[in-house]
């Protein structure tokens, strides 16, 4: 019990040591966070196992071959007849048996869902596409089937998947019937009811859906007083019917503190997956399966004479110790479960016996008793050091391979600094310029920003007069229509165009101009960085032109001309013919690129697009009405609009127009970047881009201490327990003979897993 507590006092020192060291690198300065994942998660495992030790746990996988007489076994054990033996039993789920002041069976039923779960899992282990339960059919399942490559159809065979599905499907009814009735509870059984669960463990003549709908069953047992801190595991093992469970057991086994592995003496010869893993595998901490493996040869007294059964016993012992060498010969037990529990007065079935043996299961069990107080101690330290040997090589391995630089020199440091800042500030300026220029590029070309807002804005900015307007000449001029026609003309819609059309071409480009000057400017302040005093020094050396009030060029191109030959003079006028006359080959230009299928020489001569026999303006002396008027300037307004639209906007070519004056700026501002301007804003910017690593280098000192005590604490682990890498080669537990006991400890549990 001594060494029980020092053992777990020196792990525990250990942990704190780890804990300590783990802590004091919080800001990550040594260990990854893969690092420290690994360690913590070692920590876990090895503490799950040291409160195990404290609590005297102890788990005993019990695993049997086929027909072997596991069951009966169990029972002899715990002196019971609590778990169901013979050929009807079904097992489909591990059941659990612990201590209870009173006797009682909990079995937790599946949900339809954790059942659907299931069964689709096995339709994927089958390579079967996934079908809910309720859905599938037997007939759709024998279809699927059918459809499988001949060697897909025998993998599935081979390990049961096809079987087991099939039975899940003949059984369909049945087991959603019960799925339906249950809906995950929980049913207990206790006082005369309590044999009832043994038909989730056996089914009904007929039925097995009742053991397929048992999701854990939990025996409570008084008759475990003797063995009161024990949880005892019946798994279903690799005879199950249901592939989940032959890998829960193969864990089970790997899991334990040890195992016992019952065979019928009538076929003495070990053989199955049972014995390979049993014979090759390691737990999960190392320890061979080997090293904590009982062998009970059960069915002893089932050979027809004595002598047979020594010849049984022979060959059995001969396999097991010289030539498997699976076991020693202390842990190998031959006898009779059936026998015990006949002697007993356990079991009320009909046994009869052909010689008389030594059932040898008092023996077994004092065995089992004997490896708790002993040999379980020597098998939990080699689990824990086998841990704490595996957080040894990770900080081996940190020690190993980091490199902890001085303070050195810190001027060379600053100077480092500025030189690299300079080089990335730089760097940044030419990537950012390159990339706002790729964008604006890609943007405008692709979405045709300024055409498709002059186009939007056509109608807003040049729009139609009114009567009201018309009229409002009429008491000056009275009925003399030209003169209105022209006055209004003139004295009003030209001008108010002339304005519209300044206004228009301010939003459309000045707006977009300031607006992508502001986007530049943010992206050179951003390659330094965004800090109001870098961005009030920026303004100092942004040598970028800005495309504002560039544009106004554009009217006199393309628009002023035809603005004044369409508003400013009626149709009718002799103004009106001369300046047609004088601007067609404009207009022919103009109107080889309307998108439209009318003329736009008709347009503005006649006001429509019908041609005249001589070519020349529509002749007319007069209008006649303020009707005439109206309909006159709104059609010239309407045929501007759309000869606007269709024609000079995409002549413009504002976009290409925009971008080349823009790339042009782009790259003056990119050729700037080795001006003596910039170069005297990137230096003094750097005291503010590098303020935090020019400040830190002081830090970098403190950085470096705490590192190296880090490092100091690891080195001092490793000094102390270093002896762990060198003894964690796992001996034989079941060859020595320990003194330890922990059988003195009453607040615990062991833990019996079969």
């Amino acid at each position: 019990m001594t060494k029980t507590i020092n053992f777990i006092k020196e792990v525990r020192k250990q942990n704190d040591a780890i804990n300590r060291i783990l802590e004091n690198d919080q800001d990550h300065l040594i260990f990854s966070d893969g690092m420290r994942s690994n360690i913590v998660n070692l920590q876990k495992r090895s503490n799950t196992i040291l409160e195990k030790l404290e609590k005297i746990e102890f788990e005993i996988a019990i695993i049997g071959q086929e027909d072997s007489g596991k069951s009966a076994l169990l029972n002899a054990l715990i002196k019971t007849d609590i778990f169901p033996s013979g050929s009807g039993r079904t097992t489909y789920t591990s059941t659990k048996l612990i201590s209870g002041n009173e006797d009682k069976v909990l079995v937790k039923t599946y949900t339809e869902n954790e059942f659907n779960d299931i069964f689709i899992q096995r339709l994927s282990d089958a390579g079967i596409p996934a079908v809910d339960f309720s859905e599938m059919t037997i007939e759709k399942f024998n279809f699927d089937f059918e459809m499988m490559s001949v060697n897909e159809k025998e993998r599935i065979r081979n390990n049961n998947t096809y079987n087991e599905i099939k039975e899940i499907l003949d059984e369909k009814y049945n087991i959603e019937r019960r799925l339906s009735l249950y809906r995950g509870k929980t049913v207990l059984f206790s006082g005369d009811a309590i044999n009832g669960f043994k038909f989730f463990v056996t089914g009904k003549e007929g039925d097995k859906s009742q053991p397929r709908v048992a999701k854990d069953i939990t025996i409570y047992s008084s008759m475990l007083k003797k063995l009161s801190d024990a949880i005892i595991y019946d798994v279903p093992g690799f005879n199950s019917p249901t592939t989940l469970h032959k890998k829960q057991t193969e864990n089970m086994l790997k899991k334990a503190d040890s195992i016992i592995f019952i065979s019928d003496m009538t076929s003495p010869n070990l053989k199955g997956d049972e014995v390979d893993l049993l014979l090759k595998g390691n737990d999960s901490y190392g320890i061979s399966l080997k090293e904590k493996l009982f062998i009970f040869g059960n069915k002893y007294d089932k050979a027809n004479n004595k002598e047979e059964a020594e010849e049984n016993k022979r060959k059995f012992k001969n396999d097991i110790l010289s030539q498997r060498a699976i076991a020693s010969e202390k842990r190998v037990f031959i006898g009779s479960a059936g026998k015990y529990l006949k002697d007993e007065n356990i079991s009320e079935l009909d046994i009869t016996f052909n010689f008389d043996i030594d059932d040898n299961i008092d023996s077994l069990r004092s065995a089992i008793e004997n490896y708790y107080n002993n040999d379980r101690f020597e098998v939990i330290k080699k689990k824990i050091e086998s841990i704490q040997s595996d957080i040894i090589r990770e900080f081996n391995l940190i020690r190993d391979n980091i490199c902890i630089s001085g303070s050195g020199n810190f001027r060379s440091m600053e100077r480092r600094i500025i030189s690299k800042e300079e080089r990335k500030i730089k760097q940044r300026l030419k990537h950012n310029l390159r990339n706002i220029n790729q964008e604006l590029k890609v943007k405008f070309f692709s979405e045709e920003h300024f055409s498709n807002y002059f186009i939007e804005k056509i109608p807003e900015y040049f729009k139609k007069i009114s009567m009201d307007e018309v009229e409002s000449y009429l008491p000056k001029y009275e009925n003399d229509f030209d003169m209105i026609n022209h006055k209004i003309r003139n004295d009003y819609l030209y001008d108010k165009f002339l304005v519209s059309f300044s206004k228009l071409i301010s939003k459309t480009v000045d707006r977009t101009s300031h607006a992508v000057e502001a986007n530049i400017f943010d992206k050179f302040v951003e390659a330094v960085k965004d800090d109001p005093t870098i961005r009030k020094e920026a303004k100092l050396v942004f040598d970028f032109q800005s495309q504002q009030g560039k544009f106004d060029y554009l009217f006199e191109w393309g628009i002023s001309s035809i603005l004044k030959l369409m508003i400013l003079n009626p149709i009718a006028s002799s103004k009106r013919k001369e300046d047609y006359e004088r601007l067609k080959l404009e207009i022919d230009y103009i109107d080889n690129h309307y998108e439209n299928d009318k003329s736009v020489h008709n347009i503005i001569k006649n006001g429509d697009d019908c041609p005249l026999l001589d070519n020349t303006p529509k002749s007319k002396k007069g209008s006649y009405s303020t009707e005439d008027v109206l309909i006159e300037i709104n059609n010239d307004i309407e045929n501007f609009c759309n000869i606007l639209h269709y024609s000079i906007i995409p002549l413009l070519k504002l976009e290409e127009v925009y971008i080349n004056r823009l790339e042009k700026e782009i790259r003056h501002l990119t050729n700037s970047l080795e001006s003596d301007a910039i170069n005297g804003f990137i230096l003094n910017s750097i005291d503010i881009v590098a303020a935090e690593e020019l400040s830190e280098i002081n830090d970098q000192v403190d950085i470096y201490k705490r590192k190296q005590l880090i490092i100091d604490e690891v080195e001092k682990f490793l000094s102390e327990n270093q002896y762990l890498i060198k003894s964690n080669t796992i001996q034989s537990i079941g060859q020595k003979n320990s003194s330890y006991s922990l059988a003195q400890r009453a607040d615990g549990k062991i833990s019996i897993i079969g």
